[in-house]
């Protein structure tokens, strides 16, 4: 069986090791808000102002192939998309381009709105707060708990304050 002093220096390593290990969740934590902020910021760059429209097929093939019978689906909406071909030719009055709806079906493209990107960016950053939150309580109450167990005695009784601090 171990001694007294044997457990108290094994107890102080645990908490040694919970302190460090709580910094460095704590520095990850830190740094994912900013690579979050980063990311959402690049997604919001490369995004192109644009409106998904279906060609309407009956006009085309009464008017002609350039008649241009567009009908939009839904309002005007900033998107992430990398593919160019997917957009057609000319803007809507909103100055948005024409994104191709049959295109994006066709190839399996699913274009992602800015705003999907914003709302999952916040919630992120918003648990990674919470944890970073719950990481720095923890990590005073670890600090804590070190220094008690460096401070008491190996018999398991708390030290002298009055020997502990010469001068």
């Amino acid at each position: 069986m171990p001694s007294q002093s044997e457990l108290l220096k094994r107890r102080r390593a645990q908490w040694t090791r919970r302190t460090k290990v709580t910094i460095i969740l704590l520095v990850a934590t830190l740094v994912s808000l900013g690579v979050s902020r980063l990311v959402e910021q690049n997604m919001a760059a490369n995004s192109v102002f644009a409106v998904r429209v279906q060609v309407d097929e009956a006009a085309n093939d009464l008017f002609g192939e350039s008649s241009g019978n567009l009908r939009p689906i839904g309002s005007p909406q900033r998107f992430v998309i990398r593919d160019e071909r997917a957009f057609l030719k000319g803007v809507d009055p909103n100055g948005a381009r024409y994104l191709d709806d049959a295109y994006l079906k066709k190839n399996n493209i699913y274009p992602l709105q800015v705003k999907t990107v914003q709302f999952f960016a916040s919630m992120f950053r918003i648990g990674a707060l919470i944890v970073g939150a719950l990481l720095a309580v923890f990590l005073v109450y670890a600090n804590r708990r070190r220094r008690e167990l460096l401070h008491e005695h190996p018999s398991g009784e708390p030290a002298d304050p009055v020997s502990q601090n010469p001068g």
